[in-house]
């Protein structure tokens, strides 16, 4: 890794941390979207090897050019090396949805356990409730009983949101080599506030086959032995092993490609179909919205009318809440696939975060 590089990662380090990575104890961490991407590319294995792999491609690109090695021979080396380029970039843009993932996962458990701890609360209020009014001769030890398993149940519910969001907290900081910290403070809209896009598969294919690495390799490489098995036709000029060797690498060569266009075919619809998947998810989750919402001005009259308990309003309110984050979720991950497709087809990604920054969060 260059000198750079490391100041880099060190400067981006000391941004996402503050005074921590200087030596002062702080159990608080403020952190916006676009540092923290940053500094997970800069961190990533993946991406430092595949950065080394273009520099050795390149190398040995200029290398052959310099010592005027065959025409063909050169060539094939620079396939390789903008094979390995477009693989870098197909790095870079595979960890940066990842840290947007981290992100999302994060303040989704963070929200999951807020939730989890009302609805405990709301259940510990409904026992006091039940046991007073058993105690007032108003209630039957069975429904006591069965709100203590509730309660049992919601208790339960509470303690695995906290493991989730202590998972997600360690990943999140894993990824960027610091340490977690208790408290993590997300700079980030709850909610996209956008509509989801709209993609055509046959336009989507050609986009992926134009930028895929994979695809890119093995086209180049089949229409290169195309043309060294015609440059290799001549007896004269050839020997019958070099036109049976060149002939095994053009069948190769072959086999290669119908392979990635048929795996850059499936990856088009894989991700189109998920896509549209996850867009009617989002026109129920928005129904159950608005079902939630009326169920909570009905709760909200009954208590005026003294039909219902406080307690019981409070639980409409949690479950309208949870509806509210299920549609966040949803749109999460709505947006999450349109950044792969965009990173599949080799479109820019950081103009794609203004949906999700803040002001001041550039």
């Amino acid at each position: 890794m260059s000198v750079k590089k490391v100041a880099r990662i060190f400067l981006l380090l000391i941004i996402l941390s503050g005074p921590q990575v200087l030596g002062e104890e702080s159990q608080e961490f403020e952190v916006a979207l676009k540092p923290y991407i940053e500094t997970c590319i800069n961190c990533s294995a993946v991406v430092i090897k595949a950065e080394k792999e273009v520099e050795a491609a390149e190398t040995a690109y200029l290398r052959a050019r310099k010592q005027g090695w065959a025409a063909m021979d050169i060539e094939s080396l620079a396939i390789a090396y903008q094979t390995a380029r477009l693989y870098a970039q197909e790095m870079r843009g595979q960890e940066m949805i990842r840290a947007v993932q981290r992100y999302f996962a994060l303040s989704r458990a963070e929200q999951e356990l807020t939730t989890a701890k009302k609805k405990l609360e709301i259940a510990e209020q409904k026992l006091k409730i039940k046991e007073l009014r058993l105690a007032s001769g108003l209630q039957s030890t069975n429904e006591v009983l069965t709100e203590k398993n509730l309660l049992l149940a919601v208790e339960e519910k509470k303690l695995e949101a906290e493991d989730e969001y202590d998972q997600a907290r360690q990943e999140f900081f894993r990824a960027i080599k610091l340490e977690p910290k208790s408290q993590v403070f997300l700079r980030i809209y709850q909610s996209l506030n956008k509509e989801p896009r709209t993609y055509d598969l046959p336009a989507s294919l050609h986009q992926l086959r134009t930028t895929s690495s994979k695809f890119y390799s093995a086209q180049s490489t089949y229409t290169l032995m195309k043309r060294k098995r015609e440059a290799l036709q001549d007896p004269e000029l050839t020997t019958e092993g070099e036109r049976k060797k060149v002939a095994e690498e053009l069948r190769s060569a072959e086999q290669n490609l119908v392979q990635a266009e048929r795996a850059t075919a499936d990856l088009a619809e894989e991700l189109v179909n998920d896509h549209q998947s996850l867009v009617r998810k989002l026109q129920l989750e928005r129904r159950t919205i608005e079902l939630a919402r009326r169920q909570l001005t009905l709760a909200k009259i009954q208590l005026v009318n003294g039909e219902i308990l406080a307690s019981d309003l409070e639980q409409s309110a949690v479950d309208y809440q949870e509806a509210l984050e299920r549609l966040a979720q949803t749109e999460g991950s709505i947006y999450l696939q349109e950044l792969r497709i965009a990173a599949a087809c080799g479109e820019e990604l950081w103009p794609l975060l203004q949906y999700l920054t803040v002001a001041g969060d550039h």
